[in-house]
């Protein structure tokens, strides 16, 4: 049962912020909410893990005016922590 819990942790931490990263490339929320966030999922999902999701997410954005500069804002402070 201990493994399951893990794995619905792991995988609800992962969408909440893959969601939260969207979110500030679109300019929804501060970069101050998207960092609590990762600090918040760190104990659940690794620094490396997140800073994949980023450079997905990176990608996803090409469109979004000023995504990717945001993103590698975050990316930066991400590598900070």
């Amino acid at each position: 049962m201990g493994y399951l819990d893990k794995s619905f942790e792991y995988k609800w931490a992962r969408r909440w912020i893959e969601g939260s990263i969207m979110s500030y490339a679109r300019e929804r929320i501060t970069l101050n909410m998207v960092l609590g966030r990762i600090r918040k999922a760190i104990n659940m999902i690794s620094r490396e893990e997140i800073l994949a999701i980023i450079s997905e997410v990176q990608k996803l954005c090409r469109s979004i005016p000023g995504g990717e500069s945001r993103l590698q804002v975050l990316k930066e402070a991400v590598e900070k922590l």
